[in-house]
């Protein structure tokens, strides 16, 4: 019980960094990128979905933000047709996808993809 009640022990933070990484590193396999030709989602491992069909896409603006730390974050605005198929609710509106890590280190590819699907970037 030393283990536990000791904080700053060495063998308590190695036990916290090792049950981290235990969980986290299976969920992070889990995330993938599927590019179709009617849409991009992104699946991350815990339920997270982003993405877009492109027959309700007007055009998508690839900007920069500061995010959480007052760190710079890319963002891709994605800016929905007026006549969008989704609905009233989406008509017009643009929706911020604040890309990760695996989206951001393959964003080249990506948008490659996207413009060979008729998704125009501005």
């Amino acid at each position: 019980m030393y283990l536990f009640r000791n904080k700053d022990s060495k063998r308590f933070r190695a036990l916290v960094f090792a049950v981290v990484v235990a969980l986290g590193a299976p969920v992070m396999m889990l995330d993938r990128i599927v590019v179709s030709g009617t849409g991009i989602e992104e699946t991350g491992g815990i339920v997270t979905t982003r993405g877009f069909h492109y027959a309700d896409v007007e055009y998508v603006h690839v900007t920069t933000r500061l995010g959480a730390r007052a760190r710079t974050v890319t963002v891709w605005e994605v800016h929905y047709k007026p006549d969008s198929a989704l609905g009233l609710a989406s008509a017009g509106r643009v929706e911020d996808i604040n890309i990760g890590s695996l989206w951001s280190v393959n964003s080249d590819t990506i948008m490659g993809l996207l413009k060979a699907s008729g998704v125009q970037f501005r």
